[in-house]
């Protein structure tokens, strides 16, 4: 069974505790960077950000975990496996990450680039969207990181690919606050409204969900 009060436990991989936490925070940088440069610059829709997030997730596990989104981090922190304090430099280094790809994304490219845009005009729509998939996203990796696996970035990245298909026209198929910072950064007060509210809302609920079902 879980142990949600053993710290030591990563949410993610095998997270080396060895590691300092500068270290652990430079890693989140660079992996929700790499995310947010394929969301900015891509055209491999779904399946190219689903793999992004994959490869990312495998690469940053022996490093910080693999977090890379502050939804799942705001869940690890409420179920006990990471302190706040050490929560909020990873919730800092993703948003930054993801700022910086956007800057980078500019220096390649004149065109406009990409990122999540809330295309429904009900903010019912909007908030249930990302509300729903970012449950599932939390859910998704609390459930396949419970036990050693080969598959869990995989089983991750997937998620967040079928939740962009589903409701990508709808909310923009975000799932990821740090990702709707980087790219609308200027409009912070619809960012917060259309995607943190209903992503962080939806990764506490998951983050609940699977702590009554598992215990």
């Amino acid at each position: 069974m879980w142990n949600w009060n053993k710290e030591e436990e990563p949410i993610l991989g095998e997270d080396d505790r060895d590691v300092k936490p500068f270290k652990s925070y430079v890693a989140e940088f660079l992996g929700v960077s790499f995310l947010a440069l394929t969301v900015a610059l891509g055209d491999g829709g779904p399946i190219g950000v689903g793999l992004t997030l994959a490869i990312m997730i495998f690469a940053t596990a022996p490093l910080s975990g693999g977090q890379l989104n502050p939804a799942v981090t705001v869940a690890q922190c409420l179920l006990g496996n990471k302190s706040w304090k050490e929560g909020v430099f990873f919730m800092i280094a993703q948003l930054l990450g993801a700022l910086f790809a956007n800057f980078y994304a500019t220096l390649m490219t004149s065109e406009d680039l990409g990122g999540p845009v809330a295309y429904t005009d009900s903010y019912q729509a909007q908030f249930c969207a990302e509300f729903i998939y970012t449950f599932a996203l939390v859910f998704v990796v609390l459930s396949v990181t419970s036990s050693k696996n080969s598959f869990y970035g995989f089983a991750i990245g997937l998620t967040v690919a079928i939740g962009a298909w589903s409701v990508g026209d709808i909310s923009g198929g975000c799932f990821n606050p740090a990702i709707a910072f980087g790219a609308h950064y200027s409009e912070l007060v619809s960012t917060v409204k259309d995607f943190w509210i209903p992503e962080v809302i939806g990764g506490v609920v998951a983050a609940y969900v699977w702590r009554w079902i598992s215990a």
